[in-house]
């Protein structure tokens, strides 16, 4: 860029200056010389000092900081976990080289990673970038599966070669609870169908934690249980279980028959007992 004043006539001895203020480029860097040179109509003597030049060191600057958050702050084990990380450029220099490594503690198993700018390795769990001026930002979106119970902290840093006037925020955190899971199901099956009047039947009802997502004790009362394994009753009493562990109060109950299809010699006060005596005898 070139700049040209008219000074005008100058006496001899007279001297005249010119003041020129601007901004240097975001993007420029090293060493800049700047020169002037005077001309006049009037012959010259002397040509060597008519151009006068200075050198300036420039010294980049820029001010990058990254912030993490996360839309699912609790999430059961299994789930997925979501994380939005912006790093942005406050300047007043442009930024070269900007890389972001997405820091996933043990737990969180990083799926998928998606830039607004640049590119994402999932390799090395790193985001590249690039050059970012001043007041520009960019995004990256990640999905992660956790996969362990607890307080799990996922962190982000965002490194430039350019000098950075504050690298206190550099790095962006979000926390994420993963809570204990348990894919429970039941299976309840009879020793007849159809059951004989007046005859003996009994009931099997079977819990099971599934495996992958086994994390604590599954209780059905009365029987046994162990996690992954299995509960089995007969005529359960429906009592409440115990709570100390992951299916907490679980209730499994007996269905009896319905005592409306029974004979009137079934309802008479004392049958029940009666048959009982007729199987021991058997």
């Amino acid at each position: 860029m070139s700049v040209n004043c008219a000074v005008g006539d100058l006496a001899p001895g007279a001297t005249a200056a010119v003041n020129i203020t601007g901004t240097w480029a975001a993007t420029a860097s090293g060493t800049i010389r700047n020169t002037a040179t005077t001309t006049s109509a009037t012959p010259d003597p002397v040509m060597t000092n008519n151009t006068s030049s200075v050198d300036v060191a420039l010294t980049p600057s820029a001010d990058v900081s990254v912030v993490k958050t996360t839309s699912t702050p609790s999430i059961p084990l299994g789930g997925v976990a979501s994380f939005v990380i912006t790093v942005r450029n406050d300047g007043p220099s442009a930024a070269a080289g900007v890389v972001v490594t997405e820091v996933a503690p043990a737990g969180l198993e990083v799926t998928s990673a998606t830039p607004s700018a640049g590119i994402w390795s999932p390799a090395d769990h790193q985001w590249t970038v690039g050059t970012l001026l001043p007041g520009e930002s960019a995004t990256l979106t990640v999905t992660a599966t956790a996969t362990v119970v607890g307080t799990l902290t996922n962190n982000a840093t965002a490194t430039s070669p350019t000098p950075d006037p504050d690298p206190s925020d550099n790095t962006g955190t979000s926390t994420v609870v993963v809570t204990p899971s348990a894919d429970l199901s039941i299976v309840k099956t009879s020793s007849a169908n159809p059951a004989p009047v007046n005859g003996p039947i009994s009931y099997t009802i079977v819990v099971k934690n599934n495996p992958d997502v086994c994390a604590g004790r599954v209780h059905a009362d009365p029987g046994r249980h162990r996690c992954g394994g299995r509960a089995q009753h007969g005529f359960g009493h429906g009592r409440r279980p115990r709570r100390d562990g992951v299916g907490h109060g679980i209730r499994l109950r007996r269905h009896r028959p319905d005592r409306r299809h029974r004979s009137a010699e079934e309802r008479r006060p004392g049958a029940g007992r009666e048959r009982r005596r007729v199987h021991r005898r058997r």
